[in-house]
């Protein structure tokens, strides 16, 4: 698992003393001078947090090459979880997460990650009411922290009536052309492994509002 030690400056020095340390041990009273032996200790932890540094970030840079692109996903839950969930509920009870579970299953989303780290994001959802509900942000966007085929991406978006807000989430790289993203939901809904799963659109000129619809072949 790799450390973001450019977030967490205590780790490092943490880690320098450490390995400083543990190399004191060893050698003390072989002969060597101990200010010298300090001085190469801290040379090599120097080296050591340089090369875990670059390692990140080489590995944040292809994690976003990687995410660059027209993405359009639909809401997807774990069945099984979700009939687990409802068997220890009241009728009542069930009756609500029916109703949060047609609300999610019902969203579509489509995701613009470019790269010149601007992202335009539309999202349509139909209401209990039956009404379809639509809306788009834009601003930008940025891999600060991948493991594996997982990805925290940072996003500062604003709306269409000017609302800004800045978000973390986390997206799995499924296949080169299929992605997921973690939707945490509140409640009993969250049991069942909520997630938006995402496809890989053709590339070009073409914006997020020409993505496929509900009315499209999925």
């Amino acid at each position: 698992m790799l450390l973001n030690f450019n977030n967490h400056p205590s780790r490092v020095s943490a880690f320098a003393s450490l390995l400083t340390s543990a190399v004191l041990l060893t050698t003390i009273g072989c002969g060597t001078d101990v200010s010298q032996q300090t001085d190469t200790v801290e040379s090599g932890g120097n080296a050591v947090y340089q090369a875990v540094l670059q390692t990140e970030q080489e590995t944040i840079s292809n994690s976003a090459n990687q995410l660059h692109g027209i993405w359009w996903g639909v809401a997807a839950i774990d069945q099984d979880s979700l009939a687990q969930a409802a068997a220890g509920l009241t009728p009542e009870q069930q009756s609500a997460l029916l109703t949060q579970t047609k609300a999610f299953t019902s969203t579509e989303m489509a995701v613009h990650f470019k790269p010149d780290g601007t992202v335009e994001t539309a999202v349509e959802v139909t209401a209990p009411n039956g009404q379809r509900i639509s809306g788009v942000t834009t601003g930008t966007w940025g891999v600060v922290e991948a493991r594996g085929g997982r990805f925290v991406v940072e996003t500062n978006e604003t709306d269409d009536a000017g609302n800004q807000s800045t978000s973390q989430k986390v997206f799995t790289m499924v296949s080169n052309n299929r992605i997921s993203l973690d939707a945490p939901m509140g409640d009993v809904l969250s049991q069942c492994k909520p997630q938006i799963v995402f496809e890989r659109q053709p590339t070009g000129e073409t914006n997020v509002a020409d993505a496929p619809s509900s009315t499209q072949t999925k």
